[in-house]
């Protein structure tokens, strides 16, 4: 998958979290205010609602992301007013089609419904698309979040007693036009698009009725289908409102939290995958619109199936959390509900990404209508004799309708096999691990404890045991969250708590020696750790960044496991070993090592730390550093000046800032195959790759390294590996350019 989709992703999950999560978290307060009864009340209304706003809104969430994808951006502002301006006029028809059936209808709770009919008028604006078909994930996250954490707020504040459901309707209803005409304002300003000028100009020049002419017809279809889910979404608790009563509604909204939630990893697979998916196949670059298929199909199996197996598990103390002893009988359904998921992750990649994507919308219509029929028919039987359990499998079966549909259609027209039994081995480990966790079911403990316990059990023995079996899907999310990781955490702190874990790990090495004894030959000298084998970096795992011919005929295992240490690293603490008592006066290191860090620290010398991109005590660029001339007695320079644009001027910066009689420790890639070093500050990633053995690298250097020193006007000397102590060997690699010294530059 690629990294941009990879990130969409992320974040659409992210969004989708946050808004099912939303009601989940209000849910375990409102559950306790409202009762049953209270409860199912407004759930009632907001479902009635939520089908006049399904209709004002018609086919544009999905339709509106894919015209927006696939429009040039001069096209844009055309296009957003053609799509706004119809929003609007089907959202005041709507509005006044709710009126007139509030009007002549008669409805047992019509304040709530009219509180609720409000969002009819405030969903106008909504244009989370346009968001998601330029693909601003990030923008449209903070949106959401910002009014869902005011939402709670107010609903703490405001809603304290059961008769307070008014304002808790009035909250739901403002925070969703808040986010709407939010999403509105910022859009037009980010995109110049202005919005209501685009519309007014359509109007004035006559072209409303073109606009509708080109886009009616798709937003219909898109609408039938939105339609064909919203009734199978909603119809349950229609049902269960008119067929049982207030109450059992209320069970059935506690049952079908989790429910809800779940699907949102398969949703925002395909919300995000969808633009890549039409191009792909509109280019007819089939391959690859197979290849993103099979990982979202891979995703559906690998992390929802063992997902549902551990609620299906904890299904007992996830109804008593949600909503306490009151709502004992929603265990039944929400076990049944649990396993629609594996169904809907199917149906929304094979249809979301696959059917529209390939222009089949049709077929995924068909799919989407049987089983919206389907699920009201068996609604009609099971509920009066089974309540929430029978709309639990009415919506199950219905569910699994669409997932065979959708899935027949999709493998047949695009000739791929839908249901891959290789990942399906991955369950196994995801189910022991939910059977492992299951054992915290019979302690005493709170029942949020339960499922704090229990799921980090669960998931650190499955991910831990994905991630040994070097699963794609872990693999990617190890990766994305460590990049939010370095997004989030300031520099300093990371490299704080790396350098704590270090220190950490060092002392297990030595308490385990103490203990145990055993085979511990080689002593790196950086953290003073005596160990059995130093390890592989796995630097031949990454072609992306580093080039593996570099490193095939080298001995890997020379990394300390302890500290990090390299061979260059090793040498330097061996030599800084037997000459502390020259090292002292003002010293500055450039790019500092976490190895080399542990070495001064231990021996209490003071070091000035400078890095251009990185934490450090000052922000230097080693071209020009600003420092005063003859300010430093010792320069540390590890494998630094392979990166900088103009190695020469650094070079001669060195020499300037050093003191008389300073000293400069460097290093840097040579290759003793090159007579002189060969460069490209202007060459590309790939480029670098293959020429300089690593993505950032800008040149290497040849045999000719110590007279380029000398010309710098060094007085230039080896600290030579090869003299070292066998307990640090090796003192080569990994790469073949990791020579075994490190040159020693006096000022002369």
């Amino acid at each position: 998958m690629t990294e941009n989709i990879r990130k969409n992703t992320f974040l659409s999950i992210l969004i989708s979290g946050i808004r099912y999560i939303y009601p989940v978290i209000t849910f375990l307060y409102v559950a306790r205010i409202l009762h049953p009864e209270g409860l199912g009340r407004v759930q009632f209304a907001s479902s009635i609602t939520a089908l006049f706003i399904m209709a004002a809104g018609l086919g544009m969430p999905i339709y509106g992301m894919r015209a927006v994808s696939s429009i040039k951006r001069n096209s844009l502002f055309q296009l957003v007013g053609e799509l706004f301006l119809i929003r609007a006029a089907l959202g005041l028809c709507t509005w006044g089609l709710f009126l007139f059936a509030f009007r002549y209808l008669q409805i047992s709770d019509p304040a709530l419904l009219f509180i609720f009919g409000v969002g009819i008028l405030g969903a106008i604006p909504e244009c989370e698309w346009l968001f998601k078909g330029m693909e601003s994930y990030s923008d449209l996250l903070i949106l959401s979040t910002v009014f869902r954490l005011l939402g709670i707020a107010a609903l703490l504040l405001f809603v304290r007693q059961a008769s307070d459901l008014f304002i808790y309707a009035w909250i739901t209803v403002i925070m969703g036009v808040g986010i709407n005409l939010a999403e509105a304002v910022y859009a037009g300003a980010k995109w110049e698009l202005q919005i209501f000028k685009s519309c007014k100009d359509i109007i004035c020049s006559g072209k409303v009725a073109e606009a509708f002419r080109k886009h009616l017809m798709h937003l219909v279809l898109f609408f039938l289908m939105s339609c064909a889910v919203t009734i199978y979404s909603h119809s349950d608790t229609v049902m269960l409102g008119i067929l049982k009563g207030d109450a059992d509604v209320g069970i059935y909204a506690c049952a079908a939290r989790v429910k809800l939630l779940l699907p949102v990893i398969s949703g925002a697979l395909w919300a995000a995958s969808l633009p890549k998916s039409a191009k792909l196949w509109k280019d007819g670059n089939i391959s690859a619109f197979k290849t993103l298929s099979d990982y979202s199909f891979h995703v559906v199996q690998t992390l929802l199936l063992p997902l549902v197996f551990y609620f299906i598990v904890f299904a007992g103390p996830c109804v008593s959390f949600l909503g306490g002893l009151e709502y004992t009988e929603a265990v039944g359904p929400m076990r049944i509900l649990l396993l629609a998921v594996i169904p809907i992750g199917f149906s929304n990649i094979a249809g979301g990404q696959l059917l529209i994507p390939m222009g089949e919308e049709k077929k995924l219509f068909l799919a989407e209508g049987i089983g919206a029929g389907a699920n009201i028919v068996m609604n009609a039987v099971l509920i009066p004799s089974l309540g929430a359990a029978g709309a639990a499998i009415a919506t199950t079966l219905s569910e699994l309708m669409v997932a065979v549909i959708t899935v027949y259609y999709a493998g047949k027209k695009a000739h791929i096999q839908i249901l891959d039994w290789k990942p399906l081995k991955h369950f196994i480990p995801g189910c022991i691990a939910a059977g492992i966790s299951g054992a915290v079911l019979w302690t005493g403990w709170k029942d949020i404890v339960k499922l704090m316990v229990s799921a980090l059990i669960f998931g650190a023995i499955y991910a831990s045991v994905m991630l040994a079996l070097k699963d794609e899907i872990f693999l990617d999310m190890f990766s994305s969250a460590k990049n939010i990781y370095r997004q989030l955490c300031p520099a300093g702190t990371r490299m704080k708590i790396r350098y704590g874990r270090r220190q950490i790990r060092a002392f297990g090495y030595r308490a385990k020696g103490l203990i145990s004894g055993g085979d511990t030959r080689y002593l790196c000298p950086c953290c003073k750790t005596n160990i059995s084998r130093f390890v592989s970096g796995g630097f031949m795992d990454h072609p992306d960044t580093y080039d593996p011919d570099r490193y095939v005929n080298v001995v890997q295992e020379v990394i300390c496991p302890v500290c990090g240490a390299l061979p260059r690293h090793r040498i330097l603490a061996a030599w800084c070993d037997g000459h502390q008592d020259e090292i002292k006066g003002r010293i500055l290191y450039f790019a500092m090592e976490d190895s080399m860090r542990m070495w001064f620290e231990r021996n209490h010398i003071r070091v000035t730390t400078a890095d251009l991109y990185q934490a450090a005590d000052l922000r230097l660029d080693i071209q020009d550093t600003g420092e005063p001339a003859g300010s430093w007695d010792w320069i540390f320079c590890n494998h630094v000046l392979e990166h900088v644009p103009d190695y020469k001027k650094a070079l001669r910066e060195l020499h300037r800032i050093l003191k008389p009689g300073g000293k400069l420790i460097c290093s840097f890639p040579i290759d003793e195959s090159y007579e002189t070093l060969i460069e490209n500050p202007n060459a590309g990633e790939s480029d670098r790759i293959v020429r300089f053995g690593q993505s950032d690298h800008l040149r290497v250097f040849g045999r000719d390294s110590e007279q380029i020193l000398s010309r710098a006007g060094f007085k230039v000397s080896r600290i030579e590996g090869a003299e070292s102590e066998e307990s640090i060997m090796p003192v080569v690699g990994p790469a073949d350019y990791d020579v075994n010294y490190l040159f020693l530059c006096e000022m002369m």
